[in-house]
């Protein structure tokens, strides 16, 4: 089965999108803020990670950066969810960024990107 990490602090994205995932067969990991996240990651290194940008005590982007600095989590592909898409230095993106997820989210747009990454 595979592990999705979703790092989220909007307590009722988190159950729907958990939900939904846990009924296509994934197995999935919350985490309501940044650093939470970043240690699920190192502790349990999920297929993919879904994470929020505007979060308290470790933004999104931070939790990017502290992924891919680290050997064990440099590869997991990860996508942002947010409600605007932002200029990133392109310079700077870990390899393990892969893009943008738009809020609100479609479902099934999401479930696609997932396993268009999964299964590549």
């Amino acid at each position: 089965m595979k592990k999705i990490l979703l790092i989220e602090d909007n307590e009722s994205l988190v159950l729907v999108l958990s939900e939904f995932l846990q009924i296509q067969g994934f197995d999935v990991l919350v985490a309501a803020d940044g650093c939470i996240g970043v240690k699920l990651a190192k502790e349990h290194k999920p297929d993919l990670i879904l994470c929020d940008i505007t979060m308290p005590n470790m933004n999104g982007y931070e939790v990017l950066q502290s992924l891919g600095q680290e050997e064990s989590t440099a590869e997991i592909p990860f996508f942002f969810l947010g409600s605007q898409i932002e200029q990133y230095d392109s310079k700077k993106v870990p390899v393990m960024f892969k893009g943008y997820l738009l809020k609100p989210i479609d479902l099934y747009d999401l479930l696609a990107v997932i396993n268009s990454q999964l299964n590549s």
